[in-house]
């Protein structure tokens, strides 16, 4: 008697795995570098001491003081209160009280950073850094002149009117950030489509026989 035996077929091919998991180790790469982050910058410069002595900086408000002596982690409760301090500050356009941010000998780089950020994210107008302090102060607000006239829309105009360009400028904007990613990663894309490239074809062969 004569015994049949089924076997199951597999349909698992090789390279079916590099196919899946190279993709996948391709995007864990990027996320770990950092690939994705968007790096800025902006100009910075401290006054000079005869421009800081002839305004009198230091007397011409009270101000309260913010001392950072540590490193970002130990100081993000002190970030907080800062910012919350400065929003307030411009609120209520306090032209009698100032901030005074003082950096330690043990503060961190990324503290003087981050209150960088904090300064540029609340749109303070003033801030004098002189040495290992920032002076920050609202000015007076501006009396109305009844003289001056006033072009109501001008700026909203000008944009309505280029509003085309402006887009045009954005959109090219982005397509060069892509093309940044692609040419400092370009061998990686390059290695990736080679592998894929490679897979296939070997699938290919291998089906055939």
């Amino acid at each position: 008697m004569r015994i049949i035996k089924k076997h199951k077929r597999i349909f698992y091919r090789p390279g079916m795995i590099s196919l899946v998991c190279i993709p996948l180790l391709c995007v864990y790469f990027f996320y770990k570098n950092d690939v994705f982050t968007v790096y800025c910058s902006f100009s910075f410069s401290f006054i000079e001491a005869s421009v800081f002595v002839e305004k009198d900086i230091p007397n011409i408000r009270k101000y309260k003081d913010f001392s950072f002596d540590n490193s970002e982690l130990s100081e993000q409760n002190k970030l907080k209160e800062l910012q919350v301090s400065l929003r307030k500050l411009k609120k209520d356009i306090d032209t009698i009280n100032g901030i005074k941010i003082h950096f330690g000998k043990k503060a961190n780089y990324a503290v003087f950073v981050e209150v960088l950020d904090i300064l540029t994210v609340e749109d303070m107008p003033i801030y004098c850094p002189y040495r290992n302090d920032i002076w920050v102060l609202v000015p007076p607000k501006p009396k109305p002149n009844k003289n001056r006239k006033i072009i109501p829309l001008m700026t909203c105009g000008y944009y309505e009117a280029n509003k085309e360009y402006w887009l045009e400028m954005e959109r090219k904007a982005e397509r060069e950030k892509q093309y940044f990613l692609f040419k400092k990663y370009w061998i990686l894309f390059f290695g990736y489509f080679g592998i894929v490239i490679l897979n296939i074809f070997t699938l290919i062969k291998f089906n055939k026989r």
